[in-house]
């Protein structure tokens, strides 16, 4: 395993909370905001190649935008490593670590409520999270919904895909149909939470878990707002066991064809007005826990 001597971040503002659970487990030596400033002690940068200036020599990218490919090849005609949380359009699949959603410690413990032989089957997921503050956020943010439906009900048969959005605020519902019969409701919207709003039935019994209770609220005059506990962001164990090559951090439990076909998909159910079908495609990559 290679040391990094520091790493530039880029995230939405959505997001930003995120940052201290990287610094706790990386060195940072920039910060690069994909929408309005960002409200961090990190050094902030305009775009990722001044931020590279600094001597970095890795890019993390929590959040996806539009020149995310071309700051790719920039990084690596540098040597400048470079781990991203999702796909691009464009593919880097190569560069995609796909199992962010492992670190979140309340699906963690809802996975291993699960394993108990009194929880018996799944039958039924019911997935809320947020990241739709784009297309592509959206799309990155189903991604990871579709990675825990896969990891929990086995290989998806069939994908109905819902969705509506623009001007930064876009939602998704996606129904999925599992080829021993469960199903998953997954929906994404603008926000973004510390931890998911998950439901998880069994032939034996229910564990859930309600995200919003990981937060402190404050409520103040003019409304309420959360105040999140860095611990339950998993971004920072996350990118720390995808450099260290950890399998269940890095790889997709879904074929790559699939992964992109939802960015169409989503992009179409959006336009349509109309929820659209998408069938899976290629074999399921079962992957260790981690």
């Amino acid at each position: 395993m290679t040391v990094s001597k520091a790493g530039v971040v880029v995230c939405h503002p959505l997001r930003a909370a995120a940052l201290q659970s990287i610094a706790q487990h990386l060195p940072v030596a920039g910060v690069v905001s994909t929408g309005r400033k960002l409200s961090t002690d990190i050094p902030c940068y305009d775009d990722v190649r001044h931020a590279l200036n600094t001597g970095a020599d890795l890019l993390i990218a929590l959040s996806p935008y539009r020149g995310l490919s071309q700051d790719i090849e920039l990084c690596l005609s540098r040597d400048v490593r470079v781990i991203t949380a999702g796909p691009t359009p464009e593919a880097h699949f190569d560069l995609c670590a796909a199992g962010r959603w492992r670190f979140q410690p309340s699906l963690a413990r809802l996975i291993e409520a699960q394993t108990r032989p009194a929880f018996q089957t799944p039958v039924f997921l019911r997935h809320f999270g947020g990241g739709g503050c784009s297309l592509l956020g959206l799309w990155w943010a189903a991604l990871e919904g579709l990675e825990l439906a896969v990891h929990v009900l086995g290989p998806p048969r069939q994908l109905w895909v819902a969705a509506t959005g623009g001007r930064g605020r876009w939602h998704a519902n996606i129904t999925v149909l599992s080829e021993n019969n469960a199903t998953a409701q997954l929906a994404v919207t603008p926000t973004a939470m510390p931890g998911d709003d998950v439901l998880l039935l069994g032939t034996g019994g229910i564990v859930w878990h309600e995200g919003i209770r990981d937060a402190v609220i404050h409520q103040v005059d003019d409304g309420a707002r959360l105040i999140n506990d860095d611990a339950v962001w998993p971004d920072g164990p996350w990118a720390a066991a995808t450099l260290a090559g950890a399998d269940g951090a890095r790889h997709s439990a879904v074929h790559d064809a699939t992964r992109l076909e939802l960015l169409t998909v989503l992009r179409a159910a959006a336009r349509s007005g109309r929820p659209e079908a998408l069938s899976m495609a290629g074999p399921v990559r079962h992957l260790p826990d981690v």
